[in-house]
Order: structure tokens, then C-alpha cells, then sequence
């Protein structure tokens, strides 16, 4: 075979996938100085690796992408940390090649640690306008992987967790720093500040691209004043006008995710800090950060949405993602036993909305994760309809084979102080309390017997 047929069967070898060194001297049938002279002639040929590991592979270029893509951390005290670089390679891989040293971690597929950093939900769907140098259609559901590798290279300096990659969206970050200190507002302005901010984020989002329960939200930094002055991130979730039906239903909901939360905290699983503010004619929850530290740090988060591109259990409840990460040495015994709560609490109450974005670790690139609190939980089966009309619903107990019933008493226990919460709580509408809470509470109730406890116990 000719110099220039073994160059295009290595070539068209390569465009697969990385390849080690014996297959392709295998596959080629030549020698290793023979292959040598070949790599030699290879364009955008990439060796990952050191010696008898060593794997060839292409690259691939992406448009609008650097290449390679620089990747950094933020630190939880805001230092900007260079940790390597990313390589996109032919056949859908990619390369995290460490700062120091010869190793690399190989990825088939998007990596998990990118796949938060994507823009996505209420807050998501307005980048495109925002960033219209980019030429990003408009729906961000329709984006390619190469449109939000895109985007994530030139604009993940405020996404989620504590990555940053390429050097547009690093450089975006270095910026910000220079002004981050006049963004924080002061606890006491809150009530004053929420309502602009809200119809500012409802001005901002597409026309009628509202996903039908999708929570409107923008974000805020705090600075709370009183004897340890400190500083927050928050997600603050707001409903509609409260002198509407839908409005005042949603402002009822986010009263109930507040005290969901509250309950778990009350026995000792970690949830996030909430809080409820009431203004402009609205209702405001309060979430705050856990993958932010202060005005300028950071956490490292990935939801189990981000880990499913390793996973493939996107079908799948919480329950069985925790096991399979546990299987893997991914996630501790007790960090599944919560999940297993987590999952059977939100069932018990009704939460209906238990999809892999809302359930996240502190991840490691060994594999090391850490389940991180709560956020979230409230009872999305009484959601007003994509429409804003208040439909009746039934909570029917379908606890099934899929969720871990050992936990039972411990979760009755918890949705029962949820609900009694929810009817003591002043701010949650009588007609919420009558038509939902107590209906609830009675359907709860006729599971005491099979949570292996006294009804009278339950309070």
C-alpha cells in the first residue's frame, strides 16, 4: 500500500475515534517507524497521553470556538485558577488535558461538567438576545452541541457552579470583578428593588416562549446588614399578580416550597435558605446559592441532568440515579439514603416536577461526588395549567416499586408536618388551605396504618 493510501485509511481510522498506537499499527499493517513517518503528515493530529497509553485522535474544529478551549475554576475566595484545556475531537469526543503532566481525561460525548453551563429554563431563553454577536437562534432548545459549545466558550462567566470556560468568557469575568462591588443590594431595599427587577425579567423573556410551568425568576447578590454582615447569591422566583387567580396561586406554591424546605432542614437533611418577601403586588422566594461563597466565590455543581450524558438514565427517578452513581463509587451511602428520602418526601407531598435538574452534587473529576441541599421541593401537581386556569386535582398515593418504602415512616412524618405547615401558615390563601391542603392531608392520613404508625403520631 502506497504512502498516500496508508495516510488516508489513518486518517479516515482517526475521524472514529482515538486509537492506540498497536491498533493502529494493526490496522495499517505497518511498522512503528513507518507510522511514525505518517503521523508526521497528519493534520490536526492530537497524541494524548504518554508511551503505551498514548491514543491519536483529530481535531475538530468548531465554528466561532477556539481550539483548544482554555478551562479555569473559581475558587471559593474568587481566584481565577487555570486547570487545562479542552479539545474537541473528531467522533464526538473530547479531551480535558490537566495544566501539569501528560494524563487526560476522555470524554464520548458533551462532558458532564459542561452540561450546566448551558443556558436553559426561564433565565436561559434569554440569552440569545443578549448576546446576539454570537448568531444563536433563538431557541435555545434547537441550539446544535457545536452552537452550545459556542456559547459556553465565550459565555459561561456566570454560569452555574464554579467553571469558566475559554478566554472570551474568562476575560467577560475579569471585567465584571472590576464592578462587582457596586451589584449587592442591601437587605433592607429589598422589598423596594424585587418589583422593578421582576417586570425588568418578564420585559426581557421571547414572546411566547414561556414553558408552560416554568417559574419566572431573576438573580440578585444581597448584602444582609445586622451583626454579621455578609454577602448572598440568590435565585428569586416570583409569581404573578397575586390579585389573579393563577397569580395567587403560585404565590401559594412558592410559600409551600419555602416550608418544604424548611421541613427537611427541621430533620436534618441539608435544603437551601429560603426566603418569602411580599411586594409590588407579588409574591418572592428567596433562594439562596450554594454554588456561590460571598460577593465573588465559588462551588463546583452538576445536576443529575449534567451526569446523565455518562449515565442514560434520563427515564429514571432520583432513586435509581443515586444507586448507579453509588455502584460506580461516585456517590456515598449516605448521600443515596438521602436522595432515596428526597425522592419518596417529594412524592408523599406532591411534587410532581422531581426531574434530574432539580437535584444536584459537588462534583470531582475523580468521581467523588457530594449531594448538595435541597432546592426545589414543593407540591407541582397543584400548579395552575399552561393556560393560568386553576384545575382541581386529586393526589393519588402512587408510591410504586421505584422508590425506596423503607423510608416510609420517616417521609409520612415529614409531609405530614409539611401540610399541617402549610394550614397554619397566614400568608397561604383559604382557598388554598380548603381545597388543596386539607384534601391532601386527609388522603395522607389513610397511609398511616401502612407507614407503620399512629395517625396521632404524625403531628
Amino acid at each position: 500500500m502506497s504512502k498516500n493510501q496508508n495516510l488516508e485509511k489513518l486518517q479516515r481510522l482517526l475521524m472514529r475515534r482515538p486509537v492506540k498506537t498497536a491498533t493502529i499499527l494493526n490496522e495499517l499493517d505497518v511498522s512503528q517507524p513507518t507510522f511514525s513517518r505518517l503521523w508526521a503528515n497528519v493534520r490536526d493530529g492530537i497524541a494524548l497521553g504518554a508511551s503505551k497509553a498514548r491514543q491519536y485522535t483529530l481535531r475538530r474544529h468548531v465554528p466561532g470556538v477556539d481550539a483548544p478551549i482554555p478551562v479555569f475554576r473559581v475558587s471559593e475566595e474568587g481566584k481565577i485558577e487555570p486547570i487545562g484545556h479542552l479539545d474537541v475531537l473528531q467522533g464526538g469526543f473530547y479531551a480535558l488535558i490537566p495544566l501539569q503532566g501528560t494524563s487526560y481525561r476522555l470524554y464520548e460525548g458533551t462532558p458532564y461538567f459542561l452540561g450546566d453551563l448551558r443556558p436553559q429554563g426561564f433565565l436561559g431563553r434569554m440569552e440569545p438576545g443578549r448576546n446576539l454577536d454570537l448568531d444563536l437562534p433563538a431557541d435555545i432548545l434547537r441550539w446544535t452541541d457545536e452552537q452550545v459549545l459556542k456559547y459556553i466558550s465565550r459565555r459561561s462567566e456566570n454560569a452555574a457552579g464554579d467553571l469558566i470556560v475559554g478566554n472570551e468568557s474568562c476575560a467577560r469575568y475579569i471585567a465584571f470583578l472590576a464592578t462587582a462591588e457596586e451589584s449587592p443590594i442591601p437587605d433592607p431595599e429589598r422589598a423596594e428593588r424585587y418589583p422593578g427587577m421582576a417586570e425588568s425579567s418578564m420585559q426581557g423573556e421571547p414572546p411566547g416562549s414561556s414553558a408552560g410551568g416554568e417559574q419566572p425568576k431573576f438573580t440578585a447578590v444581597i448584602h444582609r446588614v445586622g451583626e454579621d454582615e455578609i454577602i448572598e447569591h440568590a435565585i428569586v422566583k416570583f409569581s404573578p399578580q397575586i390579585g389573579t387567580q393563577s397569580g395567587r396561586r403560585w404565590g401559594d406554591l412558592l410559600i409551600c416550597e419555602h416550608l418544604a424546605l424548611e421541613v427537611l432542614a427541621r430533620n436534618d437533611i441539608a435544603a437551601a435558605k429560603t426566603s418569602i418577601l411580599e411586594a409590588g403586588g407579588r409574591i418572592f422566594l428567596e433562594v439562596v446559592r450554594f454554588d456561590r461563597v460571598g460577593l465573588k466565590g465559588r462551588r463546583p455543581m452538576a445536576t443529575f441532568a449534567a451526569l446523565d450524558g455518562d449515565l442514560g438514565m434520563m427515564d429514571q427517578n432520583w432513586t435509581a440515579v443515586a444507586r448507579e452513581l453509588g455502584r460506580l463509587g461516585a456517590l456515598s451511602e449516605r448521600d443515596i439514603k438521602t436522595v432515596e428520602i428526597l425522592d419518596l418526601y417529594g412524592a408523599l407531598i406532591g411534587n410532581t416536577d422531581k426531574h434530574h435538574g432539580n437535584i444536584a452534587v459537588a462534583w470531582t473529576f475523580e468521581q467523588r461526588h457530594r449531594l448538595l441541599d435541597a432546592y426545589d421541593m414543593l407540591p407541582m401537581l397543584y400548579r395552575p395549567n399552561t393556560h393560568g386556569e386553576i384545575v382541581e386535582r386529586e393526589w393519588m398515593p402512587n408510591l410504586g416499586a421505584k422508590l425506596e418504602l423503607r423510608h416510609l415512616p420517616q417521609c409520612y412524618r415529614m409531609a405530614y408536618q409539611f401540610w399541617i405547615d402549610v394550614l397554619n401558615d397566614p400568608r397561604i390563601a383559604a382557598e388554598f388551605k380548603e381545597k388543596v391542603a386539607h384534601r391532601h392531608l386527609n388522603t395522607l392520613r389513610k397511609l398511616a396504618p401502612g407507614a407503620g404508625i399512629e395517625d396521632e403520631q404524625a403531628d
